[in-house]
């Protein structure tokens, strides 16, 4: 296991060859160096724990497009796959009356906070040009389905 970050008295061990992260905590400063008690795992929230390995967790920031209601919806996640069966399934209030949805675009991003902040810039466009420039400055990965996002009106 590497050492990759110190934190007070927590430190952050990840496997060489896994994305797999475990917060382990410190006992007592010995004169032989440290020692670990990896089955005491640090209590943390997700957000603390981004903060902290940016390595770890990814975010998407992705657009879908309901084809029942012609309008696109703006979200941000760390499981696009689930994410999008989420909204599929009804399970997200503000889609349930547009399923099914397609993925148009996706970009993943370092952290939650770059994830939030493309995600604020998306619902302020709202035209369908500046959402295609938008999308090739900040570059997004288009859905197979189409090279650029179209306008429902027309």
């Amino acid at each position: 296991m590497k050492k990759f970050s110190q934190k007070q008295n927590f430190c952050i061990f990840a496997e060489p060859l896994g994305e797999l992260a475990q917060l382990a905590r410190a006992s007592d400063w010995q004169s032989g160096g440290h020692r670990f008690e990896p089955g005491i795992l640090h209590q943390t929230s997700k957000r603390e724990l981004s903060n902290h390995l940016p390595f770890f967790m990814r975010y998407y920031t992705y657009i879908l497009y309901s084809e029942k209601t012609s309008r696109y919806y703006y979200g941000q996640t760390n499981d696009l796959d689930k994410r999008i069966k989420r909204h599929n399934s009804g399970q997200v209030r503000s889609t349930r009356h547009g399923t099914p949805w397609s993925l148009i675009a996706w970009k993943e991003c370092q952290n939650r906070k770059e994830a939030m902040r493309l995600e604020k810039m998306l619902k302020n466009i709202h035209s369908t040009e500046k959402l295609n420039s938008f999308l090739e400055r900040h570059q997004f990965q288009i859905s197979d389905s189409s090279q650029e996002v179209t306008d429902p009106e027309k």
